[in-house]
């Protein structure tokens, strides 16, 4: 057993270069590795914070509204014409709805007319 021993031993003192620099490439590809998923997983983070930020400061921004004289003039006004606009339709409706179930009752009444027109044309011509 002693020469098993003593042969592991040569073999590390013979191949001991060889097995250092492994164990430091692996050291090093563990660090690299554990650094860049490290940064990675920040990064991801700040970004999602940063981009949450941006939101909330766009919301805030298109609720505060507008108070340059011009503009809230000029919107108060085409709100108030057509506001006046509408109302003129609303009774030019009004009355146009009248007239076209007029017209409608109307048509309805030719139609049916027709029909009995034509319903007698066949019945003389089926009797002669």
């Amino acid at each position: 057993m002693s020469q098993l021993k003593v042969d592991k031993y040569k073999e590390y003192k013979k191949n001991k270069k060889e097995i250092l620099a492994k164990q430091k490439r692996k050291k090093k590809i563990e660090k690299i590795a554990t650094w860049t998923i490290t940064i990675g997983i920040l990064g991801g983070l700040a970004g999602a914070v940063g981009v949450t930020i941006y939101n909330e400061y766009q919301k805030k921004l298109a609720s505060v509204p507008n108070y340059t004289s011009d503009s809230y003039l000029l919107s108060d006004m085409t709100g108030v014409l057509s506001m006046e606009e509408k109302s003129e339709e609303s009774k030019g409706n009004d009355n146009s709805n009248e007239q076209s179930t007029e017209n409608e009752d109307a048509s309805v009444e030719s139609k049916e007319s027709q029909e009995e027109s034509e319903n007698t044309s066949l019945e003389q011509s089926t009797q002669s």
